[in-house]
């Protein structure tokens, strides 16, 4: 079974990417998610400055990776996240791709002056 992209996070998902955040050395030693999903409470902070979060599950509910997109500055901000096992399996591009083409038909984008990007 193929990977599933949902919008969002179930309280399943929002443990494993705590989890993540806290345990997972790359992640750590390339970005600022140990702060921003340290707890669940960091987590729903982070989420109120208006964080639109994709996740890509397998077939038993269980976190591969994840996108978000919000407005940061004059633009937009995107990042992307693969987790564990689902690196280097090419996976990445198309839960982007197909994340980034959802966004980009919301009326947030739609209607923001500025469409530029930064990563």
């Amino acid at each position: 079974m193929l990977p599933e992209i949902r919008v969002g996070l179930d309280k399943k998902n929002v443990g494993q990417l705590i989890e993540y955040a806290n345990k997972d050395i790359t992640v750590q030693k390339f970005t600022s998610d140990a702060k921003r999903f340290k707890d669940e409470e960091s987590f729903e902070n982070w989420l109120k400055k208006g964080r639109k979060i994709y996740s890509l599950v397998d077939e038993d509910n269980d976190l591969l990776g994840i996108s978000w997109f919000g407005i940061e500055g004059e633009g937009f901000t995107l990042a992307l996240r693969m987790y564990g096992g689902a690196r280097g399996k090419g996976l990445g591009y198309g839960f982007l791709k197909e994340t980034m083409n959802d966004f980009m038909k919301s009326e947030e984008y739609q209607r923001a002056e500025n469409q530029e990007w930064w990563l």
